[in-house]
């Protein structure tokens, strides 16, 4: 994971947009997350980001089909390669 005093790694909390897909890798599936600030003005702002979540292992992926839903808030643990994130741990969180 650390190679040269260098270190890719991800940690998202968001909500699953769409159920996983599976893919001959294992499955994928999309997460949003949603940044929400006021500015100077006192006005209220919201970024959005949809993330590819990439699952390459078993045990991973036949969870994620079990488990996961539309609106699911997920805590996800994984590497960037490119525009994908791959994760290597996957955990459901509480919702109200």
């Amino acid at each position: 994971m650390s190679t040269n005093g260098t270190l890719n790694k991800v940690i998202l909390i968001g909500r699953v947009i769409d159920k996983p897909t599976p893919t001959d890798y294992g499955s994928s599936f999309k997460l949003i997350t949603k940044e929400v600030w006021k500015d100077k003005d006192n006005n209220e702002k919201l970024h959005e980001d949809i993330h590819k979540i990439k699952i390459n292992i078993k045990e991973l992926s036949e969870l994620s089909f079990k488990h996961l839903q539309k609106d699911t808030l997920v805590y996800i643990e994984g590497q960037l390669f490119g525009s994908e994130v791959e994760i290597y741990h996957l955990q459901m969180l509480y919702n109200k």
